[in-house]
């Protein structure tokens, strides 16, 4: 925290305001996941851990709201044209149509036990 008070005063701000709860939320999983690890719980460790992970990214996320890089780019200038996000969308949905029935295939035969 003290490399960004000094390099980027408004991410640290903004992380001790807007983005403090879930950088508290982010310590109290990881203090429980390290109480929890020698209670042998290994699922909720993972779980804890995880979500710790998570809430410093979003925290990190909304602190830097609604910049990219600092104060030089803002999420709405690097954001790609209209027609762009379109055509990223439909080859998505072709992709996930094409894909999908493959995977329910895979994992019915893999839950069946007819895979090798």
């Amino acid at each position: 925290m003290y490399v960004l008070y000094s390099d980027a005063p408004r991410l640290f701000h903004q992380l001790r305001t807007v983005g403090a709860p879930l950088l508290a939320v982010s310590g109290l999983c990881g203090l429980a996941a390290l109480i929890l690890l020698h209670r042998g719980r290994p699922p909720v460790v993972r779980a804890l851990a995880a979500l710790a992970i998570a809430t410093v990214v979003a925290g990190w996320g909304v602190a830097q709201y609604p910049y990219l890089l600092g104060t030089h780019l803002t999420i709405q200038q690097a954001a790609a044209p209209s027609a762009t996000l379109w055509v990223l969308l439909v080859v998505s949905c072709v992709a996930a149509a094409l894909i999908a029935p493959s995977l329910v295939l895979l994992y019915t035969l893999q839950l069946q036990r007819k895979l090798g």
